[in-house]
């Protein structure tokens, strides 16, 4: 029996061994696969945070591209008001000139003008000038600001609220950037 003892032992020996190293096996690849699964999930991670980094990056610049637009927006209403209020404010003044004033800027228009006969000078209803006698006088109620003169069938009209308007696109810039100096 010793030697089925010993056939017994070696089995038993051969199969501790064979089970050792199959155990120390699948814990080697147990290990390996740990770590591949944990070299994955870091990675997976590291992506997950820049993602999450450049959306945020993203989001930012939007809302700060949105901040600027706003911003931009405001200084142009704020321009424009600004503009309308320097606008209005010239109508006015334009509006409330005197007879007198409207008087010298005639004369002074009439001094490079040679009078023809049925030459007519046009004001707004309700100026009275003292115009000499030779130059009629008719009064229209389209007329704003100024004066026109007639000539045959052209008039040569200064109708100051409507160049005022003519030109607003025109003055605008200069304006904003008078009042920036200012």
């Amino acid at each position: 029996m010793s030697n089925l003892d010993n056939i017994t032992n070696k089995i038993q020996s051969e199969a501790k061994a064979e089970a050792e190293a199959i155990l120390d096996r699948a814990q080697k690849d147990s290990h390996a696969y740990l770590e591949g699964v944990k070299a994955q999930v870091e990675e997976e991670i590291a992506r997950q945070v820049q993602y999450a980094a450049d959306k945020a990056e993203a989001s930012k610049d939007h809302v700060m591209a949105g901040a600027r637009l706003q911003a931009r927006d405001q200084v142009l209403s704020a321009q424009q008001d600004l503009l309308n209020r320097i606008f209005d404010a010239a109508r006015a003044k334009l509006q409330a000139m005197s007879d007198r004033e409207l008087l010298d800027l005639v004369k002074a228009r009439l001094a490079s003008y040679a009078p023809e006969t049925g030459d007519v000078l046009v004001l707004p209803l309700g100026r009275k000038l003292a115009l000499p006698p030779e130059i009629p006088v008719e009064y229209d109620a389209h007329l704003q600001s100024g004066f026109a003169l007639r000539r045959g069938g052209v008039s040569e009209k200064h109708d100051y609220l409507e160049i005022l308007d003519f030109l607003r696109d025109d003055l605008a810039p200069d304006l904003l950037e008078l009042v920036q100096k200012a």
